[in-house]
């Protein structure tokens, strides 16, 4: 009787891994983003023509790794983050903490280290600027995410990443958009329509084999799709990423501690991939951007916890005093 209580337990536990890498589990739920108070007054920002793209300084997020011995020690001696962003004040600056567990190789016991990061102005790449618009990319790496949580079957309307960039459904109140941007700053970032693309080279078919349609959603932070970078894209295409040596990306000190996986490019600097919002060669991938600024159409499995994310959000021009 034990035995083969013990082979149904492995028996169900077998179908429900099954169901979950097909697909057989319900879906997440889509969610839409609320909407801040309109715009009451222009936000000034540093506006500066680079060689290749106008840059902005736009928002604040964890950069740069603090070295200083007697404010390392301060800092771990406090106690109390913001409830919202997760950031500590010191010395009238922000910052935020990783903790990493190492094991000492004399002892063998285990225990906690502090890495403390500078919360600085996030510098933006300006994309496209049209009808009193402005889509801007993250110039480096600002995170390091998984696309999904869990390894599951899912799109970009689904998926957790695009929670947490909008600060939406788990990560109501929290996520990158309350991190990164004050109110007044989220009063000038416009909502952006998507649909939840198909791959160019592998279309998604359900199991009669007809393709999948496109769900529409909408995000206040969001990420590139392939379309975009091919310049194919009705809306907000960015020609100036046609060429794939500038799409390369650096990481920040604080993304690299988060797991984003560093790699030399073939222009022999230091770059990491960088999540796309398609889906890749099957509902487990999602398509990415690797250090050589390519295209990585086939994905990677969207629980992998070493890409980037290069947050994306569309301002609106009226209320910025350049």
């Amino acid at each position: 009787m034990k035995k083969s209580l013990v082979l149904l337990l492995a028996l169900i536990m077998s179908v429900g891994l099954i169901l979950a890498g097909c697909g057989g589990e319900p879906e997440p739920e889509i969610y839409t983003p609320s909407e801040p108070a309109p715009a009451t007054s222009n936000i000034a920002v540093n506006y500066n023509a680079g060689a290749y793209y106008t840059e902005i300084q736009f928002g604040k997020y964890p950069q740069s790794e603090e070295m200083d011995l007697d404010t390392l020690n301060a800092l771990d001696a406090l106690t109390a983050p913001d409830s919202i962003t997760g950031y500590y004040t010191y010395n009238n600056k922000e910052y935020a903490k990783i903790e990493v567990e190492k094991e000492d190789k004399e002892t063998g016991q285990k225990k906690i280290i502090n890495f403390w990061y500078i919360v600085e102005p996030i510098t933006w790449y300006v994309l496209n600027e049209a009808n009193n618009q402005m889509l801007v990319i993250a110039a480096s790496d600002l995170d390091c995410m998984k696309y999904n949580e869990t390894l599951r079957n899912t799109d970009w309307a689904h998926c957790t990443l695009r929670n947490w960039l909008s600060g939406m459904g788990e990560y109501e109140g929290k996520g990158f958009y309350n991190a990164a941007f004050t109110a007044e700053e989220q009063s000038v970032i416009i909502t952006q329509e998507h649909t939840t693309e198909n791959n160019p080279r592998y279309t998604l078919v359900d199991e009669d084999g007809t393709p999948i349609a496109p769900v529409s959603v909408k995000d206040r932070v969001s990420l590139l799709s392939v379309e975009q970078l091919d310049n194919e894209c009705p809306n907000w295409s960015v020609a100036s990423f046609k060429d794939t040596s500038l799409r390369a990306c650096p990481g920040t000190a604080y993304a690299t501690k988060k797991g984003a996986a560093v790699m030399t490019s073939f222009v022999l600097r230091t770059s990491s991939w960088w999540w796309l919002r398609n889906t890749g060669s099957y509902e487990q991938n999602a398509v990415y951007v690797s250090e050589n600024g390519e295209t990585a159409l086939a994905g990677y499995t969207v629980s992998f916890n070493q890409i980037g994310v290069r947050p994306v959000i569309l301002l609106d021009a009226t209320h910025i005093t350049k």
